[in-house]
């Protein structure tokens, strides 16, 4: 099978400026790379992390962790919520940057001891300082962890500046990607959101994260023929699937189709059992689903269940499957499969896997974005969205509710 991601990797330097692609298969492909690099920097940061979620009182009975962050960085939490819950066995919950904003007092209850976990590329965006600024204002006690790619953002220098309150780790350099579509910033600051959540049995974590990475060193050889081909195929809409942790994935990946072809493919986003209730509606003639199948038995056979009654049915212009490993029942009921994991190995549990699955939504949203005629590093035709979001005022709240008085603090 073709290695369409290297080939594409190995082409000249002006060949790829020519495609609007020097930034995006690179930063692609360099998220094993990625993984490694923060898992080691999370080793040597752990037990000053650890000693800062004591402080913060994060983890006892009257704890709250809550995870933030605005378009994909918000996705990070949602992917990282089941692993904080079922391996750190927090009180940990995701709410998008955008909604603390707008509704800070929906997001703290008071008398409770909060650890807000800011993920962000940049860290410069309106929605991440105006999150830092109401979560001090409405919690009655909360605590600040920037997990970042950017060291000279707002956020790590809050962090830098109140070391009492804040505490920032840092990503490796290259996970600041430049292209307009995040990608090792996505998992890399997911896999320390990963290295949060087994702070308490570290042990494991390492080679956890070698697993995938070698899952994702898969993902890019096997995944890239399937992901060109099926972006030559004329749809125009995409369903993605998940259940559990792989829902954030799902998520994530819709995302990822919509930004990279300015919108061309419109994207829903559904679990398996929910897809039946009302939005299996939306899966016409000319619409791609992406299932991202779990490695729990128990999870896989309502899954299965799904894809059987969509072939049935014959929803859909094609289905593709990401699992760890395939077997005859889901090979029956999809198009195509591909599996991260070679047959026999132990199965990278569904908590670890969106890191892994996305790279297929990501290699998919840019050999179609391409297939367009779209530039991957900076496809939006229209100038709609930009790497960073602009345009955006936010006000003072407590200004406003105390005198009704409009002030910007952040924004134009």
């Amino acid at each position: 099978m073709a290695d369409e991601m290297k080939k594409l990797l190995e082409l000249p330097e002006s060949a790829k400026e020519e495609l609007g692609a020097l930034h995006t298969p690179r930063e692609i492909a360099q998220q094993p790379f990625i993984w490694r690099d923060t898992a080691a920097r999370f080793g040597r940061e752990r037990d000053a992390i650890l000693a800062f979620l004591k402080k913060a009182k994060a983890l006892t009975s009257n704890g709250r962790i809550v995870m933030t962050g605005a378009g994909t960085s918000a996705y990070v939490g949602i992917c990282a919520e089941p692993a904080l819950r079922t391996v750190l066995k927090a009180e940990a919950r995701a709410v998008p940057s955008t909604d603390i904003v707008t509704h800070p007092q929906t997001a703290f209850i008071p008398k409770k001891n909060y650890l807000l976990v800011n993920f962000a590329r940049s860290g410069n965006s309106p929605e991440s300082v105006g999150s830092f600024r109401f979560a001090n204002e409405t919690a009655t006690t909360v605590h600040h962890l920037a997990i970042t790619c950017n060291k000279d953002g707002k956020l790590a220098e809050f962090a830098r500046q109140d070391p009492e309150k804040a505490y920032a780790f840092i990503l490796h350099e290259k996970s600041n990607d430049e292209s307009l579509v995040m990608t090792s910033s996505f998992s890399g600051m997911l896999v320390a959101a990963l290295g949060l959540a087994h702070i308490k049995k570290f042990r494991s974590f390492p080679r956890l994260v070698e697993k995938m990475a070698k899952a994702g060193e898969r993902m890019l050889s096997r995944g890239s023929a399937v992901a060109k081909k099926v972006a030559a195929l004329d749809f125009k809409r995409a369903v993605y699937l998940g259940s559990g942790a792989l829902y954030g994935a799902a998520v994530e990946s819709a995302l990822k189709i919509q930004e990279s072809t300015s919108g061309d493919v419109i994207s829903a986003v559904e679990s398996f059992v929910g897809l039946r209730h009302g939005p299996q509606a939306v899966i016409h003639d000319d619409t791609l689903v992406v299932a991202f199948v779990s490695s729990d038995p128990y999870v896989r056979r309502y899954e299965l269940d799904l894809l059987k009654e969509n072939h049935a049915k014959g929803l859909g212009m094609r289905t593709v499957a990401v699992t760890t490993q395939s077997d005859e029942e889901l090979a029956a009921a999809v198009d195509d499969v591909i599996e991260v994991q070679p047959r026999g190995k132990s199965k990278i549990p569904d908590i670890a896997r969106a890191p892994v699955d996305t790279i297929f939504a990501q290699m998919l949203g840019m050999f179609k974005s391409m297939a367009f005629g779209y530039r991957p590093d900076a496809p939006s035709k229209s100038g709609v969205i930009h790497r960073v979001v602009e345009g955006i005022s936010v006000y003072d709240r407590e200004k406003f509710m105390k005198d009704g008085v409009w002030e910007v603090f952040i924004g134009r």
